[in-house]
């Protein structure tokens, strides 16, 4: 069973998409990712995630409005990541030039 399972909502063109995301989703679309490409593991990510009573209303949003399976999955993930204050303390060599 995956760890770390939120139930988290997202607003978006006036409707409230439900979704439940887990470490092993999370990690399978952060390793799908890619410069070259990004929409279909967005696409997939939120496909994977949304409840079944908020599919047909994610999939209406993502026909109608290009781009924005992208800005979905990044709420989505940015949403779920906790953020741990991680921070470089100092620097033990500098870069060479």
């Amino acid at each position: 069973m995956s760890k770390n399972v939120q139930a988290l909502v997202i607003l978006a063109a006036g409707l409230e998409l439900n979704f439940t995301v887990d470490r092993d989703k999370f990690n399978k679309y952060t390793n799908e990712i890619s410069t070259e490409n990004k929409v279909a593991p967005s696409h997939n990510f939120l496909v994977r995630c949304v409840n079944s009573e908020s599919k047909d209303d994610l999939l209406k949003i993502i026909d109608e409005n290009p781009g924005s399976e992208i800005e979905l999955a990044n709420v989505l993930a940015s949403d779920y990541k906790p953020d741990i204050g991680a921070v470089v303390k100092e620097r033990t060599s500098k870069p060479s030039a």
